[in-house]
């Protein structure tokens, strides 16, 4: 089980001891659970009663039964749900049975401050102020007695069992229990103190400490004035809940250790390294959400008044004006009011409850103020400081969207907008993804910067509403009241407060609007960008097809349709042409660290380009190179080595073989290349063999009657030539064999 002192999300322990107010059985000055109990133990008969007198039931609901007012149902309890929230896990009865817990310091994480005065026939009674660390209970079954004496001192306690005097050789008491005017002041309450005070609570007190609870824990925003009757009891509140945003530097940021049930801190902070700017070394900036809290709340004749008063200071640390440091001015010296930030003399009491509630407003409000002008100032100045590097005007339209005519022709010179941060900026040489990705980080960063700023804007909004519904409807009823002089200085202070806050309001709502433009500007530039890089694309596409129309440089796709065998078949040859000076050019283009052996010079280019293209040339006619070649060589075959005829043909084929892919002879060329072909197809060895050979064997020399002769103005058809030449081979191989025949009988006659 948790138990006092060990707070359970690993914060500062801030459990006081809980004080009874009481010095005898009287129940209008007992405290309101004792009441509570001592009814339950008179009424022992009833078996209901007692189970709720019983140990665990008092002290499962204390806080939850505390939060209830009298005309509230138990089924909906919203005041009671938002304190419980936070200190639902308390347990006063575990609180007063504790041990006493003794710090290294008897100054050691003071947080509460009382102080109390009386007065007894206009002469002072007693004065006390007294400092609590995180004590728990003496260990008597209850809290600690409270230390009723008439000292003048005010020193903090040293020890714990200094903070625990009890009546014992104190004299008689006063005839009056309670006192003319009570202060407590508490910093960073947490649930243990909270439960502590609520089980010291005065039996009258209830409503004003329950309205304080609530509105701290709830975070809730008002300046009013209110009467009530809880316990039987006209009393009175005047009080102000006011939220506000400290701005801090450090290296780590101060998270609250106030936990919920569900693990939710109480108060959060928001890291805004994003305005600190650069040049401030290791530090951070971060903002901390508090809240102060003050209810002054007493009985209707005002001679009885107590003042409540819970701070959030854990965002200054050690520096903080709380508890702790307040303990350390009374060590030197000085006894100053906590809850005026030291600036009331607390040796000279204000008797009237209204003028102190209003002198307790005009200083924390300055204070607020001050808070809210430290935002202000530096939100505004580092939001201008990245609005200069903002540049988005309206000629930058005609760079960035290329223009349709020459979709390259603003490729290099293009310049893009600077993003607000450095590490976010787009530079020229950034495109596609890489500057999109940077766009979207900064959209997301915008953002994010807008939320802060808003929330920002909501509590100021706020605290301004509270401020002018207070002066415009209590301000006229505090003045209606007589021999408050100086109280009424201090009310006409207030409207010049109010005024720097609207102030700042205005001004915080005019970064809202600018951080609002700066993200319709980024999601405008997020849309620039995919146009942009959309027309890009389209330009790039254009270009290319534009130049593989002319002059075949980066991609052509030709389909040409041959019928070889059958009309009505069509085959379809896909043939793909690189260029040799765009497959250098994209070799060059290549990183340095790819191709480190290539050297970048013209002549190494003109190199390469030449060798690419032969090596092209040799994949693109290699297949009609080698079926030419076999096919000359499978009709010289049929010749005799040696012979004239047979080496004439041979060189006449190579001459062919070398001539053929490149097409470049024209009717000219064509024709004697005709000729030769013809001439190495149909040369007899000698005129007597021809003779010999049956006529239907022999062909003429010019063969000028042949059917489809080409003339000198025809086209030159490779493929019908090949056709051609191959019906030739054929009637030449059938009339050599016929002749080595011929040949070979005359042999064997002989």
């Amino acid at each position: 089980m948790e138990t006092p002192g060990q707070d359970p999300a690993g914060g500062q322990d801030q459990v006081f001891v809980a004080q009874d107010v009481h010095v005898n059985h009287d129940f209008e000055s007992q405290p309101l659970e004792d009441v509570r109990e001592e009814l339950a133990d008179e009424i022992s008969d009833d078996e209901e009663d007692e189970s709720l007198a019983s140990e665990g039931e008092v002290s499962a609901s204390t806080i939850r039964e505390f939060m209830r007012s009298p005309e509230q149902s138990d089924v909906n309890l919203p005041e009671a749900d938002a304190v419980g929230e936070y200190c639902d896990s308390a347990d006063l009865d575990l609180l007063r049975a504790s041990p006493p817990f003794e710090p290294k310091d008897g100054s050691e994480n003071i947080n509460i401050w009382f102080d109390d005065r009386k007065w007894i026939d206009g002469k002072k009674g007693f004065k006390q102020s007294r400092w609590y660390t995180p004590t728990t209970g003496t260990g008597s079954g209850s809290p600690a007695n409270r230390n009723d004496t008439e000292s003048e001192s005010a020193e903090a306690p040293t020890t714990p069992a200094s903070a625990h005097v009890t009546d014992q050789g104190q004299g008689e008491k006063p005839k009056w229990a309670w006192t003319d005017r009570s202060y407590r002041y508490i910093h960073d309450p947490d649930r243990w103190s909270i439960c502590a005070l609520i089980g010291s609570v005065a039996y009258y007190r209830p409503p004003g400490l329950r309205l304080a609870l609530y509105r701290h824990f709830a975070s809730r925003t008002s300046i009013d004035v209110s009467p009530s009757s809880g316990c039987g009891f006209p009393t009175f509140q005047l009080a102000f809940s006011l939220p506000y945003w400290a701005w801090r530097s450090s290296k780590q940021p101060v998270p609250d250790n106030r936990k919920t049930k569900h693990g939710q801190p109480l108060r959060e902070y928001r890291d805004i390294s994003l305005f600190g700017g650069p040049g401030q070394g290791q530090e951070r900036s971060f903002i901390y959400e508090a809240q102060i809290t003050c209810v002054v709340t007493g009985l209707v004749d005002k001679f009885e008044w107590t003042v409540y008063c819970f701070h959030d200071t854990r965002h200054d640390g050690k520096s903080a004006q709380n508890a702790y440091q307040h303990s350390k001015d009374v060590k030197a010296g000085v006894l100053t009011d906590p809850i005026a930030f030291g600036m009331i003399d607390a040796n000279i009491p204000i008797h009237s409850p209204s003028e102190y509630f209003i002198r307790i407003l005009v200083i924390r409000l300055k204070l607020i103020k001050d808070e809210w002008t430290t935002i202000v100032h530096k939100m505004r100045s580092s939001i201008r400081k990245y609005d200069s590097r903002w540049v988005v005007l309206p000629q930058h339209l005609l760079e960035v969207f290329p223009t349709r005519s020459n979709p390259l022709a603003n490729l290099k010179s293009q310049e893009h907008f600077p993003l607000s941060q450095d590490h976010l900026r787009c530079r020229p040489g950034d495109h596609g993804e890489s500057q999109q990705s940077k766009v979207d980080d900064a959209l997301t960063l915008v953002l994010s910067v807008k939320s802060v700023v808003t929330r920002l804007l909501g509590d100021l909004t706020k605290t301004v509403d509270a401020c002018d519904g207070f002066h415009d409807t209590f301000v006229p009823e505090f003045l209606k009241v007589p021999d408050t002089s100086h109280r009424n200085r201090l009310l006409y202070e207030l409207p010049e407060t109010y005024r720097e806050l609207r102030t700042l309001g205005k001004e915080l709502e005019f970064l809202v609007q600018r951080v609002d433009e700066f993200a319709r500007e980024l999601e405008f530039r997020l849309n620039l960008q995919m146009h942009q890089t959309g027309s890009l694309h389209r330009a790039l596409t254009e270009a290319s097809n534009e130049m593989a129309r002319n002059n075949g440089a980066l991609t052509t796709i030709m389909l040409r349709s041959r019928l070889p065998e059958a009309k009505e078949t069509d085959v379809h040859r896909v043939q793909l042409f690189c260029s040799p000076i765009a497959l250098a050019a994209g070799i060059f283009s290549m990183d340095q660290d790819v191709i480190r052996s290539v050297p970048r010079s013209f002549a190494a280019f003109t190199v390469l380009t030449v060798v690419l293209g032969i090596f092209g040339l040799i994949f693109r006619y290699w297949p009609h190179l080698n079926d030419s070649w076999q096919k000359r060589l499978a009709a010289t075959k049929s010749l005799r080595s040696g012979t004239r005829a047979r080496s004439q043909k041979i060189l006449v084929e190579m001459f062919h073989v070398l001539c053929h892919p490149i097409n470049l002879w024209k009717s000219s060329i064509e024709a004697m290349y005709t000729e030769l072909f013809r001439f190495s197809r149909r040369h007899p060895r000698n005129a007597q063999q021809s003779q010999t050979v049956s006529g239907d064997m022999s062909l003429p020399f010019w063969r000028a009657s042949v059917k489809g002769q080409r003339t000198s103005d025809q086209p030159f058809d490779v493929e019908a030539e090949f056709q051609q030449q191959a019906v030739e081979d054929l009637a030449l191989s059938d009339i050599e064999n016929s002749r080595h025949i011929v040949r070979q009988g005359n042999f064997n006659e002989s």
